[in-house]
């Protein structure tokens, strides 16, 4: 029998268990998901008020009062534009007490169920690693310094793989986890005497044109 042969069959086996439970029926998959859907939601708010950077003082605290995390604020002259991270669960009372720093001239909520692609990643990283373990056995079992590299190599990918799909996994329990929220905060405008009498003239001349 050849040198090689018992390791080229050890392979040929695991390419085939490997082959065969990486590509399971959808049943199986959706049996292996989680209980719960897994939603990544986002929210942006755009707000006028009197002073932003006031408000702006008064948002962030909000956000931390609702165990969220600042990402960033800039201030500028007029505006002052804040992101963070909420927990998922308080995202709508956190919109609801945002809402009373002015006037809400526009809100956007968005979600996404990412639970199948979950499903598919986390089934993905158990194979991956029910084949790594075989391939510990093999490194176990091989005799010459060939056998030895070549199993170790083969390991090496496999890990590499697993490594970059438990990243994807954590990065996605974040997202759920965690909201993404974009608040914008704009100085309301403050007409003058001639900018009343100018809104003042177009409102007339709308209503000659247009009565209801």
């Amino acid at each position: 029998m050849p040198r090689h042969l018992p390791l080229f069959i050890g392979f040929f086996s695991l390419f085939l268990l490997t082959a065969c439970a990486s590509n399971p029926p959808r049943e199986t998959m959706s049996a292996d998901a989680p209980a719960g859907r897994k939603i990544v939601r986002s929210a942006s708010l755009t707000i006028t008020v009197d002073d932003p950077a006031a408000e702006g003082r008064k948002a962030t605290a909000l956000i931390h009062s609702h165990h969220g995390v600042l990402y960033n604020q800039n201030d500028e002259e007029h505006l002052t534009w804040i992101s963070a991270g909420v927990p998922s669960q308080t995202l709508n009372a956190l919109l609801a007490d945002l809402g009373s720093l002015g006037t809400v001239t526009d809100q956007t909520l968005s979600q996404q169920d990412i639970t199948d692609r979950y499903a598919d990643n986390a089934a993905k990283l158990t194979n991956l690693k029910a084949l790594r373990d075989r391939l510990r056995v093999l490194l176990d079992r091989a005799s010459n310094v060939q056998d030895v590299l070549e199993v170790e190599r083969e390991l090496t990918r496999v890990q590499g793989e697993i490594d970059v799909l438990e990243g994807q996994l954590q990065r996605m329990d974040k997202q759920v986890s965690l909201s993404s929220l974009s608040i914008s905060l704009q100085r309301k405008r403050v007409y003058g005497p001639l900018g009343y009498l100018f809104k003042g003239l177009g409102w007339l001349g709308e209503k000659l044109f247009i009565i209801q």
